[in-house]
């Protein structure tokens, strides 16, 4: 009977422990994101699994949020194009980008050769992370790719 009484209680502690550590995806992780972000200086523009990030002062798209799958949330946007780059200046440009990458707590940046736009992008995983920090990584991402497209532009 003892043993019967401990297989019980381990199996509603599983039960209970599982279903508190669950997280939500989907549309109300995006809303999540969004409403937040919009309290940080960011329009919101949603669609049915990505959301899009603009600079509420100048409308200009910052970052966009997207369900990719039920264990995958990416950020993404385009920091600079930077077109017509001298050797040297593409030379200075990648280490500014590998500098970045090293040191920078939310997003990776790479430069497209092919059209010249320096993109970061950054992965979430709603399994792992409350929807509560997933929106405050989102508003970093969003203010570190403003800062980051600002620089690459001077």
């Amino acid at each position: 009977m003892k043993k019967i009484m401990l297989a019980a209680a381990a199996l509603v502690t599983f039960l209970t422990a599982s279903a508190s550590h669950a997280q939500l995806t989907g549309p109300s992780v995006l809303n999540s994101i969004g409403d937040n972000c919009s309290r940080y200086g960011y329009s919101v523009e949603s669609g049915s699994n990505t959301v899009v990030m603009k600079d509420a002062s100048t409308g200009t798209m910052v970052f966009t949020v997207s369900q990719v799958n039920s264990q995958t949330i990416t950020l993404r946007g385009v920091v600079a194009s930077m077109r017509n780059l001298t050797p040297e200046q593409r030379t200075q440009l990648q280490r500014r980008i590998a500098l970045f990458n090293y040191s920078s707590h939310v997003g990776t940046l790479w430069l497209d050769n092919a059209t010249g736009e320096v993109t970061m992008e950054h992965h979430l995983n709603p399994r792992h992370l409350s929807p509560s920090t997933m929106a405050t990584i989102a508003t970093s991402f969003g203010d570190v790719a403003r800062a980051e497209g600002q620089i690459l532009m001077q």
